[in-house]
């Protein structure tokens, strides 16, 4: 199998703002196979993030990487989500970055939320339809958003990776939407 690993030889730059359309960025996302997974049952999207890793990577946790794998999202969508998910990765003896509990006080959250994405072996893009939902408002000026930048980057990122011959870096988890107790699969 192929090995995952960081390229030492090649510096990712730190960007502070979005230098593609949010089209292009999300059509990049949508084109990697992802994890279905219902908000509800967080246990069985654990299981199914761990059993991706090790089908892509091999070994998990402990592999020269700082975080086994970061984990992006929207805040005022997904914030609930991304914590729990955290916490269960964390149990499950994987070392997840979640800008909430890794961010260094007192320091540039900006850069170093960049820096995290980029020592981190997999990048775990939280996606759900309110989550998307000012990606896809044409009317706002998306130069400055947060997590299209985190997307942006981890896209870079697979692209040298997949030069080199590694496996996929991006992990889409598709977030489902509980409606009346029932679940409604994300369709993007």
């Amino acid at each position: 199998y192929l090995q995952c690993r960081f390229f030492e030889s090649h510096k990712f730059p730190v960007m502070d703002k979005i230098t593609r359309t949010p089209r292009d960025i999300l059509e990049g996302i949508f084109a990697i196979q992802g994890v279905e997974c219902d908000p509800s049952l967080l246990e069985d999207c654990v299981v199914k993030l761990v059993k991706l890793l090790r089908d892509r990577c091999g070994q998990i946790g402990n592999t020269g990487f700082e975080y086994d794998l970061f984990i992006s999202y929207r805040v005022d969508a997904d914030k609930i989500v991304a914590e729990l998910l955290y916490h269960q990765l964390k149990a499950a003896g994987l070392n997840p970055f979640l800008d909430k509990m890794c961010l260094p006080a007192g320091e540039g959250w900006k850069s170093n939320f960049l820096k995290g994405l980029s020592k981190s072996k997999v990048f775990v893009a939280l996606i759900s339809v309110a989550g998307l939902a000012k990606a896809r408002d044409l009317y706002i000026d998306h130069t400055w958003d947060n997590v299209l930048l985190e997307l942006q980057m981890a896209l870079d990122i697979n692209q040298q990776r997949a030069i080199a011959g590694n496996p996929e870096f991006i992990v889409p988890v598709h977030i489902g939407l509980i409606e009346e107790g029932a679940l409604r699969k994300f369709k993007g």
